[in-house]
């Protein structure tokens, strides 16, 4: 899954990570995608194993959860890079997972034939509940600070499920792919024509504007910097920076392309703390974009579709996979960067 990426010849390119982690050693699924060197034969939900899907921090960054294909769902510990859980959803292909804020908890969902959401005991790894959903595939999963609300979008549909009592506190029909903001005080939501804030305390509206472009979709923002990170597919630029309180586009003063924005592949963004840097992941890259000096830098193609920062922003994460035209294989895992040392081998500052 390469993606043609635009770039001048001083355009920066990531360091090795500092780390990576693997999964624990255990006996792989056969693949139901294979390419036999003209064509690509696919077994529907399926999928290729080792292949990682989607990645999510715990709100302190201590834990990273993996949804792979199969069903497998792995946790590391962020500091060691040990495996403290490893949970067999039979899930199929994991499209979304969330750690609680107290690392009670693990939520997944998948293409399974009877789709739900599924709650695990993180210290146990057993089921706890599961809490059906009405249209597959749930695109993502996010806990809010309270530790019991989960934000779900599920094709075209937001809404925030109490996994206690079972029942939604918020209904969102129509919305995209709510993006929650750092401090995790905000969500933020778009039906196409206005983009609406929301406050994580009470669900209550803060805030609406109309949206910049017809097919914008919000990716990150930050209250405090002022910021929101929106995608549009339908301008080169692909990501966007605006201002939330006047909804102005930020001066773009990139110096090259980053990857494409797909709504239809893996990707994510999200500002680090403090600093005007957005990190993102699309095309199969992972990358970094200073939104004030305009510079950029992006990682070498990882044929994956899974990246992400952690709350605070000192770790930046990316799934490694074996691409199906890739001439040298590597065994799919995670590769880890220190944001500190990024920004400063990237000359972001």
């Amino acid at each position: 899954m390469a993606t043609t990426v635009a770039t001048a010849k001083a355009q920066a390119l990531f360091p090795p990570p500092s780390r990576t982690f693997y999964d624990a050693k255990h006996k792989e699924e056969k693949s139901g995608v294979k390419f036999d060197g003209k064509t690509i034969f696919i077994q529907p939900g399926v999928g290729t194993p080792g292949t990682i899907n989607v990645l999510g921090f715990s709100r302190d960054g201590k834990l990273l959860a993996a949804g792979k294909d199969f069903g497998r769902i792995v946790v590391w510990d962020v500091s060691s890079g040990d495996v403290v859980r490893v949970i067999e959803s039979h899930q199929k292909i994991v499209s979304a997972v969330a750690i609680s804020p107290d690392h009670r908890f693990l939520a997944s969902a998948g293409s399974e034939e009877n789709p739900a959401i599924a709650l695990w005991n993180l210290e146990t790894g057993k089921l706890q509940h599961a809490f059906p959903v009405d249209r597959p595939v749930v695109q993502r999963l996010v806990f809010a600070q309270d530790g019991t609300s989960l934000v779900v979008t599920e094709n075209g549909t937001a809404y925030v499920l109490d996994t206690v009592s079972g029942k939604h506190t918020l209904d969102v029909p129509g919305e995209r792919l709510p993006a929650l903001s750092m401090d995790g005080e905000t969500l933020i939501t778009t039906n196409g024509q206005k983009f609406t804030i929301w406050s994580t305390k009470n669900w209550a509206e803060l805030k609406s504007f109309p949206t910049p472009a017809k097919y914008a979709w919000p990716l990150a923002a930050d209250v405090q910097q002022d910021l929101l990170i929106y995608g549009d597919s339908t301008v080169k630029q692909g990501f966007i920076a605006a201002r939330i309180n006047s909804n102005l586009p930020v001066l773009d003063k990139r110096q090259d392309l980053l990857p494409q924005f797909n709504p239809s592949t893996g990707f994510f963004a999200s500002v680090a703390k403090s600093k005007p840097i957005v990190f993102g992941h699309s095309g199969g890259r992972i990358w970094g974009w200073n939104i004030d000096t305009g510079k950029t830098c992006i990682s070498p193609i990882l044929y994956s579709e899974s990246g992400q920062l952690n709350a605070d922003g000192s770790i930046l994460v990316a799934a490694i996979d074996n691409g199906l035209l890739s001439k040298e294989k590597v065994e799919p895992a995670v590769e880890v960067w220190d944001v500190p040392a990024l920004i400063q081998a990237c000359n972001l500052n």
